[in-house]
């Protein structure tokens, strides 16, 4: 994938194309990302330079939510099982699927709640 980011290549593709290109790569979601942002380092022209930062800096908030995400659940996991004893493998699946709203709304629930099933 080296000649991708073929910096004479690019230079080449109109602006409006990179920008395309650019904005499919980041919704693709399967790029390496670490070489991605090692390869920005190595652009000299600062139009692409910038394009390209643009796309890291979405990669970098995208890390930052993911992170996030998985410390709300690892905290509730915890206290759910501090108040309940280990969590039942449904739970867990639960969990494991649940998105941030679902998160604060069980995090809340926590508190009233006397059962798992109560929670969820």
């Amino acid at each position: 994938t080296e000649e991708v980011w073929d910096e004479p290549l690019i230079q080449r593709l109109s602006h409006d194309f990179f920008d395309r290109l650019l904005h499919y790569i980041g919704s693709v979601g399967d790029i390496d990302k670490p070489a991605f942002l090692k390869k920005i380092e190595t652009i000299q022209d600062p139009q692409i330079k910038n394009a390209m930062s643009t796309l890291a800096q979405q990669f970098r908030q995208e890390g930052r939510q993911e992170g996030q995400l998985l410390g709300e659940r690892l905290l509730l996991e915890r206290q759910l099982t501090r108040k309940f004893g280990p969590l039942p493998e449904w739970a867990r699946e639960k969990l494991a699927d649940a998105q941030a709203q679902d998160l604060e709304k069980w995090g809340d629930a926590i508190l009233e709640a006397s059962s798992l099933e109560e929670i969820f």
